[in-house]
């Protein structure tokens, strides 16, 4: 089953939580795109009534509609940015310390890993 990548953009100029990179397991990309506005934090602004014009959007959808392969595929790319250092025990967590995560999965059965 694939993986969608979305990615936050720094509209007004700064992250939030609950991750820049967020990774939703669908059977295809408008279950994925249904699954990813049920996370706190993401959505889709297209009319601005959140998100600045001359910023952008936060959130846009995912520009590749095959997705990533499978959980091992998404791991890859992780670990080529070379950028997982902490791992969250819970999106709790992640929000109560003012940090945003550089990586949300959110798998099919529900299960969410933050890194």
């Amino acid at each position: 089953m694939p993986f969608y990548h979305y990615r936050q953009r720094r509209s007004g100029g700064s992250f939030r939580a609950p991750a820049v990179n967020v990774y939703v397991e669908a059977d295809d990309i408008e279950e994925a795109n249904k699954i990813f506005v049920t996370i706190d934090g993401c959505y889709f602004d297209p009319d601005y009534e959140k998100d600045c014009e001359c910023c952008g959007t936060r959130w846009n959808e995912p520009y590749d509609e095959k997705g990533h392969s499978n959980i091992y595929e998404v791991y890859r790319k992780i670990d080529k940015d070379n950028t997982v250092s902490q791992t969250w025990g819970s999106l709790r967590e992640l929000t109560n310390s003012g940090k945003v995560a550089e990586y949300l999965i959110r798998e099919k059965n529900g299960q969410v890993k933050l890194f």
